[in-house]
């Protein structure tokens, strides 16, 4: 059976420094996203101020709903019949 050499400390320093970049590489990225959105929620609520924009709002908002009502009852419908 032949035998193992030790790995030195520099293998294991290494391995260990890129295992430590990948994780702050995550932890920025992650950051980032979160950041992202909350600018993007910061802006929508500003740009919501506008008349034009509150109703805007309202509609797609109404449209959901009855989206998600409807659909399914009509659905429904369409498999009982």
């Amino acid at each position: 059976m032949p035998s193992q050499k030790p790995k030195s400390s520099d293998a294991y320093a290494d391995k260990t420094a890129a295992a430590l970049a990948s994780i702050e590489a995550k932890k920025r990225k992650s950051e980032a996203a979160g950041y992202g959105v909350m600018s993007a929620a910061m802006g929508f609520g500003e740009a919501v101020e506008r008349p034009w924009m509150k109703r805007l709002v309202w509609f797609a908002k109404a449209g959901c709903i009855i989206f998600a009502f409807v659909i399914p009852n009509v659905l429904f419908i369409m498999l009982v019949r």
